[in-house]
C-alpha cells in the first residue's frame, strides 16, 4: 500500500477594500459653516450608568443608511457622523498538514480567522490559490466534484463552520475568487473555521503534495 507524504502551507493575504463618500448640504457665511444639519427635538450624546452607555436622539424619522458601489450616505444625527474605518484579520495557524494519507480515511485539519469591521456594508473573504493540490513531479489530487470528500476516492476539498461561512453544509473545491465567508453587516471577532479534508485511492501516485493559499478580505464602508 502506498503512503502519501503531505502537508499544505497557507499564506494569508490581507487586502483592505474601502468605499466611503459623504454627501450634505452646506449652510455657511462670513463666520461660520454647518456642513451637515437635522432637525429632531430631544437627544443627550453620552447617558451612562453602571452597565451601558447610551447616545440617543429623538424625533427623526427615515434614518439609517443608503449606500452603492460609489457612496455611503448616512440619513440622520447618529448616523452622519461616520465612525473611523475599522478592519481586523486574524488566523489561527498559517500551516494545515493533512499527514499520511491512505484510502481507507479521509483526512482533515482546520484552523479558524477572526474578523472584526465596522463596515455598514458588511465584509467578503475570497480564497485564492497558486494552483493544484500537487507535487513537484506534476501529479495532483483531484477537487471534490460531489459535495463530499469520501475515503477511497482521490479528492480534495474544503467547507466551512460559523454563521458566516459560506460552506456549511457541503465539501467543496477550492478556487481563485470563491467567497469563503461574508456578512451584510458590522461585525465583531466573527469567526469562521475552515476544514480542509483529502483522499486518496490505489492509483494515486505517491509523494509530497503542496500548494499554497491566500484569503483575501474586504470590505465596504
Amino acid at each position: 500500500m502506498k503512503q502519501l507524504y503531505f502537508y499544505k502551507i497557507i499564506i494569508v493575504g490581507v487586502f483592505i477594500s474601502t468605499l466611503l463618500a459623504q454627501i450634505c448640504l452646506a449652510m455657511t457665511s462670513e463666520n461660520y459653516q454647518i456642513s451637515q444639519d437635522s432637525i429632531n427635538f430631544s437627544g443627550i450624546d453620552l447617558a451612562t450608568s453602571t452597565n451601558y452607555k447610551l447616545d440617543d436622539t429623538m424625533g427623526e424619522v427615515g434614518t439609517g443608511y443608503l449606500n452603492s458601489t460609489n457612496y455611503l450616505v448616512g440619513i440622520g444625527y447618529r448616523r452622519m457622523i461616520t465612525p473611523e474605518p475599522l478592519l481586523s484579520f486574524s488566523i489561527s495557524a498559517n500551516r494545515i498538514e493533512l499527514g499520511h494519507l491512505d484510502y481507507t480515511k479521509v483526512n482533515t485539519d482546520s484552523h479558524t480567522f477572526t474578523v472584526t469591521s465596522n463596515a455598514p456594508g458588511g465584509y467578503e473573504v475570497v480564497v485564492y490559490e497558486d494552483g493544484e493540490l500537487r507535487t513537484d513531479n506534476g501529479d495532483d489530487i483531484n477537487d471534490v466534484a460531489d459535495g463530499a470528500v469520501s475515503f477511497g476516492s482521490e479528492e480534495y476539498g474544503i467547507s466551512t463552520a460559523g454563521s458566516d461561512g459560506q460552506y456549511n453544509a457541503a465539501d467543496t473545491a477550492i478556487s481563485n475568487g470563491k467567497v469563503i465567508a461574508s456578512n451584510a453587516s458590522w461585525v465583531t471577532d466573527q469567526m469562521t473555521t475552515v476544514n480542509y479534508k483529502a483522499s486518496v485511492n490505489p492509483m494515486t501516485a505517491g509523494g509530497f503534495y503542496q500548494h499554497t493559499v491566500n484569503y483575501v478580505l474586504t470590505a465596504t464602508y
